[in-house]
């Protein structure tokens, strides 16, 4: 009897086995032929089917299909297909793939591998997997402590993918203070900081909460760096729903009693910076590396509309918060080093565009102090430095500040409008000269990240009609006897102001630039506030009549 049914279900298994093993040799080769097809698409010269390369590869799954996904990632130019490629890792859950990520992204830690390892690291962690989430934890708490774009990378990625989980990642790594986080590690500390509102709050886990504030608190204390002291004061009052207060006694009060909002039972700490900071159109400035991006063009020359008072969107708190060198005074101290308010700019003999800016920029230049650096850009068709000798950022002296003084008082108008030009160069500055950003990306360029600008004053009063990618530059906005002969913009990608403020925002995700905007006359209101809103800075509509 059991030898019968022996005899009769032994062929039935072999068979059943044979059609598993068949099935799964056939599941292989449709993966390796969905591969094969990936790596023809990842190898094209167009970036639709890069990306669609990477995603199909992304279906399949395992440690072959990771590595295509990877080696590609590590050589796109295209930004938006880096960023469909690194959110293709979302998909990855084969514990081998994993492991090949964790092995390929902690050796990333060159300036020029920080956004791929960026792009991967937000694809792990929007894919909330176990394994995803102990490679960020490695690359930002287990790498050596100089691999600043490595921890920055993680960071950052935390915070973009707003992964409330892995908030005590940032409290672990600010219970301890780097001192070269205030220069060559700057970054580190900033996409932390930067993350923090992102993942706790006021109602968050009071543990988990607390310990992000005392890193933050850490940092107040440590820091010899001017922005990061802002920052920091800045997060602590996004977190709790608190002013900015700058003494770390008030957030350590704050915490000590539970987390309520009661900063008049504590006057001791709560303490502000009382320091007058310079300012243009009203915004304060952020550091101490400073540049004027100037418009010239031909709109330039157009009467100037003067509202009695500038309409602000989105501004930062006024004296509340380091922004100079110095840290938060309390009351009834010294006043003998403030100097008296400077008499406000002159109007009077104001009546184009280009001269109200001239009048505030003249004005803000007067303010400065010998501890900030600055330059300013003008821009046109064309766009470049106000003084072409002088390409760094240089000390704020008297000799300095009356040679572009004059120099403002001598620009007029010129032609049409390259913003995207003009911020670009805006963020190739550094103290040591100026970088070609057509050869080096200044979104990731050491010298630029330590040494460049830290806030930007972007002025313009129109819409961005050229572009240095447009082919068609010399006949935008043409006028013949009997009308326009040209098209009023040009064919450029960054002509479109979604594309700058897509660009802008990629140079600026590890070096976190305030840019504050300015608008006069009709302008693309949406553009300077975007601009703005994603640096943290403040848009002003000079003259009320922005396009939105």
């Amino acid at each position: 009897m059991h030898s019968r049914w022996f005899n009769v279900a032994l062929p039935l298994l072999a068979a059943g086995l044979l059609l598993v093993a068949s099935a799964r040799q056939s599941e292989a080769q449709s993966a390796d032929e969905i591969l094969r097809r990936a790596g023809e698409y990842l190898a094209s010269q167009d970036a639709e089917k890069r990306a669609k390369g990477a995603e199909a590869a992304a279906e399949v799954n395992n440690k072959k299909a990771l590595d295509l996904i990877l080696k590609a990632l590590l050589i796109e130019k295209d930004t938006d297909t880096a960023v469909r490629m690194g959110a293709c890792f979302a998909k990855f859950t084969d514990a081998e793939a994993l492991q090949s990520a964790r092995d390929t992204v902690t050796k990333w830690t060159r300036p020029e591998q920080i956004f791929p390892a960026y792009y991967l690291l937000t694809g792990l962690a929007r894919g909330r997997t176990e394994s995803g989430d102990a490679i960020i934890r490695d690359c930002v708490l287990a790498s050596k402590p100089k691999e600043f774009n490595l921890k920055a990378a993680g960071l950052e990625a935390i915070g973009e993918g707003a992964r409330k989980e892995l908030a005590p990642v940032i409290a672990e790594l600010f219970a301890t203070w780097n001192p070269d986080w205030d220069e060559k590690g700057v970054i580190v500390a900033m996409c932390g900081i930067f993350a923090a509102p992102k993942l706790v709050n006021r109602e968050s886990d009071k543990k988990v909460r607390d310990d992000v504030m005392r890193g933050l608190i850490n940092i107040l204390k440590n820091t010899k760096n001017d922005r990061l002291s802002y920052f920091a004061v800045k997060a602590l009052s996004q977190i709790t729903g608190e002013k900015m207060y700058q003494d770390p006694k008030f957030w350590e009060w704050w915490i000590s009693v539970g987390g309520y909002k009661a900063a008049g039972d504590n006057p001791e700490g709560a303490t502000t910076a009382e320091r007058r900071v310079p300012q243009f159109f009203g915004m304060a400035t952020v550091g101490k590396r400073i540049v004027f991006c100037i418009d010239v063009s031909g709109s330039m020359q157009h009467p100037a509309a003067m509202p009695p008072q500038p309409k602000k969107e989105n501004p930062p708190p006024k004296k509340e918060g380091p922004t100079t060198g110095e840290k938060g005074k309390k009351d009834g101290d010294s006043k003998k080093d403030e100097k008296p308010e400077p008499d406000p700019p002159d109007y009077s003999k104001v009546k184009t565009k280009l001269d109200l800016a001239k009048v505030e920029l003249i004005y803000t230049l007067k303010q400065l102090d010998r501890e900030f650096l600055f330059n300013v850009v003008i821009y046109d068709t064309q766009h470049g430095l106000l003084i072409q000798g002088v390409k760094n950022l240089v000390p704020a002296t008297d000799e300095n500040k009356n040679r572009f003084i004059k120099a403002v008082e001598a620009l007029n108008w010129r032609q049409l409008t390259n913003i995207h030009g003009g911020l670009m160069d805006s963020f190739s500055i550094t103290e040591r000269g100026f970088h070609d950003w057509k050869k080096m990306d200044p979104a990731w360029h050491d010298e630029c990240m330590q040494l460049g600008v830290e806030t930007v004053y972007f002025l313009t009063d129109g819409f961005p009609t050229v572009s240095d990618d447009s082919s068609d530059i010399n006949d935008v906005g043409k006028i013949g006897p009997n009308g326009p002969i040209g098209p009023p913009v040009g064919n450029g990608k960054m002509c479109k102001p979604q594309n700058i403020v897509n660009e802008i925002k990629r140079v600026n995700t590890f070096r976190k630039a305030v840019i504050h905007t300015v608008g006069i006359g009709p302008h693309d209101g949406g553009l300077l506030r975007a601009l703005s809103e994603l640096s943290g800075g403040t848009y002003v509509d000079r003259t009320g009549v922005a396009a939105r």
